[in-house]
């Protein structure tokens, strides 16, 4: 039996080529997406931003406050995918403080207790990295299991967050993309 390209079969050879693109290319991809969830218009509003400007942002400020830029790359990366105005669909725990915002998924409660509203966070990624800078000065973390730690649970070591809470995997799933961080450094 002779084997024929129909036009089926065409597409679905064409589409699976697309998907593959896609997936292999997704984090460029993405990094070339507005960092809102609106499309900007030219001209239009306020400053429009790219994730990968939040990125740099995210990672000058870290670095300005003593800590490896990777770590907020990569909590990032994991908490919004680099977006600033994001809102987290909300956990029934993170909503008793005011949800998770911007690019690094803060709590409301911390963001002001920090001195910081959400609307700044979600509208400068500058201020969204000077906002996570001071808390995570905080914690002082030393490690990246730590930082981890503090980020999501507030406890200062890793080992506490196990302690307290011995379900904790946080760090492990964010490690993921710390080490895909450390392969795609923004330009």
């Amino acid at each position: 039996m002779k084997y024929s390209l129909t036009p089926t079969r065409m597409t679905i050879v064409i589409g699976a080529g697309i998907a593959a693109i896609i997936y292999f290319a997704r984090d460029k991809i993405i990094g070339e997406l507005p960092a809102t969830g609106d499309i900007p218009l030219p001209g239009v509003g306020d400053s429009v931003y790219t994730r990968n400007d939040v990125r740099l942002a995210l990672r000058a400020q870290a670095e300005t406050a003593g800590f490896d830029p990777d770590w907020f790359d990569a909590i990032a990366r994991h908490e919004s995918r680099w977006k600033l105005d994001c809102v987290s669909p909300a956990s029934a725990s993170d909503e008793k403080y005011g949800g998770a915002h911007g690019p690094m998924q803060m709590l409301k409660t911390t963001a002001e207790a920090l001195g910081y509203t959400i609307d700044a966070i979600k509208a400068d990624p500058n201020t969204a990295g000077e906002a996570a800078a001071k808390y995570m000065k905080q914690g002082n973390p030393s490690t990246f299991d730590d930082a981890c730690a503090y980020w999501n649970t507030g406890r200062k070591t890793a080992e506490q967050a196990l302690s307290d809470i011995p379900s904790w995997t946080y760090n492990v799933v964010v490690q993921k993309d710390l080490d895909w961080v450390k392969e795609n450094q923004p330009s």
